[in-house]
């Protein structure tokens, strides 16, 4: 089946028309957009999660977590709008559902089986509080507190110092 010069034009005119006719489709658009940051960390065994709008609270209190050896997910940031019928809390609860699933589902996991791979084994007899006396005597405070964290982080150590 071909098209004459004529129906295709004659179509042409009538795609015309009807792209005309999308400019007057009202579309809602939601007019209010936030951002919010969460992170997750476990304690006991017990998941806890904290959503805020101001990154550094969220960077704080990860940083806090993780120097008590507790597992902690990377930050996540969301941008997410909302209107007058979807309300700043209902946006935040449909995140925080989100965050949930996708920690759950594709993170915590594969965390634990770092960090149970990673416990420390005895047999090595390796001497970590010395090592951080040397890292905090050679290097100062701030490598001991990170060299800590990151003992602490893939499970190597539980609470030293």
């Amino acid at each position: 089946l071909r098209l004459t010069t004529y129906q295709y034009e004659d179509f042409m005119r009538w795609v015309q028309r009807e792209h005309k006719n999308f400019e007057d489709d009202f579309v809602p658009k939601q007019t209010s957009s936030g951002i919010i940051y969460g992170m997750m960390y476990q304690k006991n065994g017990q998941e806890y999660y904290i959503e805020d709008a101001l990154v550094e609270y969220i960077y704080e209190e990860k940083f806090r977590q993780e120097q008590n050896g507790l597992i902690t997910t990377p930050i996540y940031k969301h941008l997410f709008w909302y209107d007058y019928q979807t309300s700043f809390k209902e946006a935040r609860t449909l995140y925080t559902k989100k965050i949930q699933h996708t920690i759950q589902q594709h993170y915590l996991p594969q965390v634990q089986k770092i960090r149970t791979a990673n416990r420390f084994n005895k047999q090595y007899n390796i001497p970590l509080q010395q090592l951080l006396e040397i890292t905090k005597n050679e290097m100062g405070q701030l490598a001991f507190e990170t060299a800590k964290r990151y003992l602490h982080l893939w499970g190597i150590a539980e609470k030293i110092i």
